[in-house]
C-alpha cells in the first residue's frame, strides 16, 4: 500500500497536528509512506517527521511559552525560525519520506512546490522552510528567492494536495484545521481511499491559532495525540485492504462530523483564498 499524508497549516494548531501523528503513527506501516505535502506550519511538522526530529520538535512545542501575539511577533522578528529549523536541516542524508512544501509566489500568483528530498542541502531545505512559514504580518510579508517572491505557502494553498493528482498513492490522509473542508472532487476521484480529518475536532473553539501559551500548546497536544491515536486504532488497526481502510475511515468521519461542526475556527479568509487559488505550477 502506497500512502500519502497531507498536512496543512495553522500556525499554533500545528503543535496539535504533530501530536495528532505521533497519535497515529504506532497504527500505521511507516514503510508505506511514499510521499507528504504540507503548507505552512505544516511543513515543519513534515520535515520533523522525514528527518526523524518529531520527538525534538515535540519538545520545542511543549517548552515555548508566548504569551501574547506580541510576543509570538518579537520571536519570529528574532529569527527563531531558522533557530528551530537549524537541527533539523543539518544532515539532509537522514530524509527519510520525500515532501512538498508550498509557497505563494507574487510574481505569478501561483502557488509553487518545492519538492524536497535527501539530495536536497541543508541551505535548500532551510529556504523553503522558511519560504512556507512566512506568516503574513506576524514575520514579515514575503521571502525572496532570486528574482521571485513569496508569501506563506498556505496563503493559496493552505491544503496542498494538488501533488497526489501527479503522484499515485492508495490512500490519502489529509489532515488539517478546517471543520468545513472537503477534498475536492479531482482528488476524490483520482485516489483511491482519501480520508481527511480535522485533527482539532476535539480541541473545541479553546484554542486560538496564535496561541503559544504553555499551558495552551501542552493540553491540545495531549488532546490530539489521544485523537490520533484513537482514530489510527478505529482506521487502520487489522485493517489490510483498501476497502476496509476506506469503510473504517469513512464510518470514522461520519461519527466525527456532529462534534468536527461544532467548531468555529475561523477560517473563512483562507477558505476564500484557497478558492481563488486557479494558476498552479510545480517549482522543484
Amino acid at each position: 500500500m502506497r500512502l500519502g499524508i497531507v498536512l496543512g497549516g495553522g500556525f499554533a494548531r500545528g503543535a496539535a497536528q504533530l501530536a495528532f501523528l505521533e497519535g497515529l503513527l504506532p497504527f500505521i506501516n511507516e514503510g508505506d509512506i511514499a510521499l507528504i505535502s504540507s503548507s505552512s506550519i505544516g511543513g515543519v511538522n513534515a520535515l520533523a517527521y522525514s528527518s526523524g526530529n518529531i520527538p525534538y520538535l515535540d519538545n520545542v512545542y511543549r517548552t515555548i511559552d508566548l504569551r501574547s501575539l506580541g510576543d509570538v511577533m518579537k520571536a519570529l522578528k528574532g529569527g527563531i525560525v531558522s533557530r528551530l529549523l537549524a537541527p533539523m536541516v543539518t544532515d539532509p542524508s537522514k530524509i527519510k519520506v520525500p515532501f512538498y512544501v508550498t509557497g505563494a509566489c507574487v510574481n505569478t500568483l501561483s502557488t509553487h512546490y518545492f519538492y524536497l528530498d535527501s539530495s536536497k542541502s541543508s541551505e535548500e531545505l532551510e529556504k523553503a522552510i522558511n519560504i512556507t512559514v512566512t506568516f503574513p504580518f506576524i514575520n514579515g510579508l514575503v521571502r525572496r528567492d532570486g528574482r521571485r517572491f513569496y508569501l506563506d505557502g498556505g496563503a493559496l494553498d493552505n491544503i496542498p494536495t494538488f501533488p497526489f493528482l501527479q503522484f499515485d498513492v492508495d490512500v490519502l490522509l489529509i489532515i488539517h484545521n478546517y471543520p468545513r473542508y472537503l477534498p475536492s472532487a479531482e482528488i476524490v476521484k483520482k485516489v483511491p481511499v482519501v480520508i481527511d480529518v480535522d485533527d482539532g475536532t476535539r480541541l473545541g473553539n479553546g484554542f486560538p491559532t496564535y496561541s503559544f501559551k504553555k499551558e495552551v500548546i501542552n493540553k491540545a497536544m495531549d488532546v490530539s495525540y489521544a485523537y490520533g491515536a484513537e482514530f489510527g486504532r478505529k482506521v487502520f488497526q487489522g485493517h489490510t485492504s483498501l476497502s476496509e481502510i476506506k469503510e473504517a475511515g469513512q464510518q470514522f468521519i461520519r461519527e466525527e462530523l456532529p462534534k468536527r461542526m461544532k467548531n468555529k475556527n475561523n477560517t473563512a479568509a483562507a477558505i476564500f483564498f484557497n478558492k481563488l487559488q486557479q494558476a498552479r505550477e510545480f517549482h522543484i
